[in-house]
């Protein structure tokens, strides 16, 4: 069974169910951290629709995190773990953020880009 994350009505990311249910949960955690709402709206326990707008401003929110302090040890793999495949959904529904001043969060966006519809 997998998850589904929609954005603009498209799925932009189809990851196992525990894998959807750590993102979800992580990116909410990540949210508060930085006080600004991923946009999530959960259809169901396995579904969940975004809004561009927050989950636009939610990852640049993420990277200004990373960009902040980007040696910190524990808060920087957190934060790429969400910041990482969320870069991946917002590309894939058409947006863009720069990101070319982080060579290390280029190749991990790379990577990822193979992540299942």
């Amino acid at each position: 069974m997998s998850f589904i994350i929609a954005l603009n009505d498209e799925t932009v990311w189809s990851p196992a169910l525990d894998v959807g249910t750590a993102y979800t949960a992580c990116a909410q955690a990540l949210g508060t951290t930085v006080g600004i709402d991923p946009g999530f709206t959960f259809i169901a326990d396995d579904y969940v629709e975004v809004d561009p707008s927050s989950f636009r401003t939610f990852a640049a929110a993420l990277l200004a995190r990373v960009s902040a302090s980007p040696d910190h040890p524990v808060m920087i793999p957190l934060v790429n773990a969400v910041l990482a495949p969320s870069l991946v959904m917002l590309e894939r529904a058409g947006y863009t953020v720069d990101i070319s001043a982080d060579p290390e969060l280029v190749m991990k966006v790379e990577a990822l880009r193979t992540l299942p519809r």
